[in-house]
């Protein structure tokens, strides 16, 4: 096995936020303080010094309200001319880097301070190159103080969660303020001249479907809201493989309009198919079954065109993975250019994210590999490195595919899982080392 240096590969949907020539682009477009910022620095932009280096860290601040200027930088984050694991910034795809800013928790923002700016210059490990604005300037990001006085910071978008489950939820305000969280229209915590909220919430006490989150905060010059849900998944129906499917998609030979999938993903228990049949939406209709094993994952799907090409994907909730088939030949990426994918439907933007694969249920266009699938049971022990992802996946060019997922902790991992086509595989450990297999 050949050890490279490289990074996870995060499937973000870059094309929603970049703008031609702009050394950073941000997700959200315009961030408030009480964000989480996804910061996205494109290293052949502005003086393009780090164009092609690897890695690449960000040395950063803020402008606050205790600036004296607009260029006096404070709450600095990063040590100058060493490797500092805070300000790594995650390798996305040739020349784009992201980092992930909880603003006011990462740079340590005290009560009352308000945030203006995110400061930047970006920097190889030892310092001697600088990635900076094209006339040499340092980079900042100007925030949207007119924007969100409270916000619920975790779960920071839709969490879906099975039986048996405890989560909290958090929310703070810029100032001090009466704060109360609502679940359902009923209020469940409260809290007086205070920033911050929490609660946390048992899902056996609720009712499996959608639960509504609400933050009401009283400021004392305004009262503003935030929102957000949590939905209870109901436990799959547990019900054996069927005779003659296989591990993929399977397409009826006697009724054209429907298919099965079947997923081999042992250990797990939560998982949807999402297509465009379903607009890409979370429907209990596309919950699979278990089988008994505990191993195998199936559902059948009816109402289909055999005219028309499906996107579709499978998303393990355990894992808050979405995962294109192994088995399945056909696949669109949202980094394809048009010339690349010419003969191809569009890829769904907006409605997912990572690489798809494509199916129809016309005669001989099923697109599966006929392959006998390989199982495979990975595991290992690394010294020096422990609490990080490790990941199964495949190379395409300069992308990769996720394949599986699981825990490194205590030096140790394990893995399994089945593949059609045991090709350019890679187990990515952390942020860092990639192993080809």
């Amino acid at each position: 096995m050949k050890l490279l240096k490289s990074a996870i590969l995060t499937f973000t949907m870059l094309a929603a936020i970049n703008s031609p020539g702009q050394v950073i682009t941000t997700a959200p477009a315009f961030p408030s303080q009480l964000d989480t910022v996804t910061v996205f620095y494109h290293a052949d932009k502005g003086n393009a010094a780090l164009k092609g280096v690897f890695p690449i860290f960000a040395h950063t601040g803020v402008i606050t309200s205790k600036s004296t200027s607009g260029s006096d930088w404070q709450h600095i984050v990063g040590v100058w001319g060493r490797p500092d694991d805070r300000v790594s910034m995650t390798y996305v795809s040739p020349d784009i880097y992201k980092l992930v800013i909880p603003i006011r928790e990462f740079y340590k923002i005290d009560n009352g301070e308000e945030v203006l700016k995110l400061a930047f210059v970006f920097r190889n490990a030892d310092g001697s190159i600088v990635g900076r604005n094209a006339n040499g300037s340092d980079i900042f990001v100007e925030l949207n103080t007119k924007g969100t006085l409270a916000v619920i910071s975790s779960p920071s978008e839709p969490l879906y969660v099975g039986s048996n489950h405890i989560f909290s939820i958090e929310a703070q305000s810029l100032s001090t303020a009466d704060l109360t969280l609502i679940i359902d229209d009923i209020s469940v915590a409260g809290v007086i001249n205070n920033t911050r909220i929490a609660y946390q919430v048992n899902t056996d006490s609720f009712e499996t479907g959608k639960h509504n989150i609400k933050l009401k905060a009283v400021l004392h010059y305004e009262t503003v809201y935030d929102s957000t849900s949590f939905t209870i998944i109901p436990n799959p129906d547990i019900l054996p493989v069927p005779d003659g499917i296989v591990e993929g998609v399977n397409i009826n030979t006697e009724h054209s309009d429907r298919a099965t999938f079947n997923l081999f993903a042992p250990g797990k228990t939560y998982i949807y198919l999402l297509g465009d049949f379903n607009n890409w939406e979370i429907d209990d209709v596309y919950l699979l079954n278990n089988d008994p094993s505990g191993d195998y994952h199936w559902v059948e799907i009816t109402g289909l065109n055999p005219e028309v090409e499906y996107g579709y994907q499978y998303f393990i909730i355990e894992d808050d993975l979405r995962k294109a088939d192994p088995f399945n030949k056909k696949m669109i990426s949202p980094w394809h250019t048009n010339e690349s994918t010419a003969g191809l439907k569009p890829y769904p933007v907006g409605k997912t994210e990572g690489i798809v694969s494509v199916f129809q249920t016309k005669p001989d266009s099923a697109g599966q590999y006929k392959k006998q699938p390989l199982h495979y049971n990975i595991s290992g022990n690394i010294d020096g490195i422990d609490n990080v992802n490790v990941y199964l996946a495949r190379q395409h060019g300069n992308e990769f595919e996720y394949l599986n997922k699981t825990w490194l902790t205590e030096g140790k991992f394990e893995m399994e899982g089945s593949l059609a086509v045991p090709e350019n595989l890679f187990l990515i450990i952390g942020e860092f080392d990639a192993i080809h297999l």
